[in-house]
């Protein structure tokens, strides 16, 4: 039986500029790691999460679904 925790899984942080999440450098960073066989927790799986509102965090997994293909 195949576990979803098998591979390596990459350290995803949420860039920011100035006081912002910066979500076209987030993007680009999960477009760059999906050109890789590794796994991307997302941002409420680090520590930095208690620092994001709510609305930040539904941002970057918004984000990390556009710059991802299906079913990744």
């Amino acid at each position: 039986m195949s576990s979803p925790f098998q591979g390596i899984f990459l350290p995803l942080t949420t860039p920011f500029d100035g006081d912002e999440v910066a979500i076209g450098k987030f993007a680009d960073n999960i477009r760059k790691y999906n050109r890789t066989s590794r796994r991307l927790p997302g941002a409420r799986h680090h520590r930095e999460s208690v620092s994001l509102s709510d609305g930040e965090s539904l941002r970057l997994v918004a984000s990390a679904r556009a710059a991802s293909p299906a079913g990744r």
